[in-house]
């Protein structure tokens, strides 16, 4: 069986590569990265929150009300992420 490489949607092969007419070693270093990429901002959650309760006015005592989602809910493209991430306060209503 022809061994495979990870891209970023999908998985290839030496036989499959060489019939593209893209730069697939140049492709082959993305997932890693995004995998990196991802891998720091979910290791900066606590920030994220603090940056989210800070812009939307909810100040440093409701940190704890923000809930930053799993990474495999984030929304992203080859180069943006959305990360998700929510209020938990029914109470709570943004100042306009």
């Amino acid at each position: 069986m022809p061994r495979t490489r990870r891209l970023l949607r999908e998985e290839i092969t030496y036989s499959a590569a060489k019939g593209r007419e893209v730069n697939i070693l140049h492709r082959l270093g993305y997932y890693d990265k995004e995998t990196s990429f991802f891998n720091q901002l979910n290791d900066n959650r606590d920030w994220i929150k603090s940056v989210v309760a800070h812009h939307l006015g909810l100040g440093a005592r409701s940190v704890h009300l923000c809930r930053v989602a799993e990474v495999g809910d984030w929304f992203h493209g080859s180069f943006n992420v959305c990360v998700l991430v929510t209020i938990e306060d029914k109470t709570w209503k943004r100042k306009k």
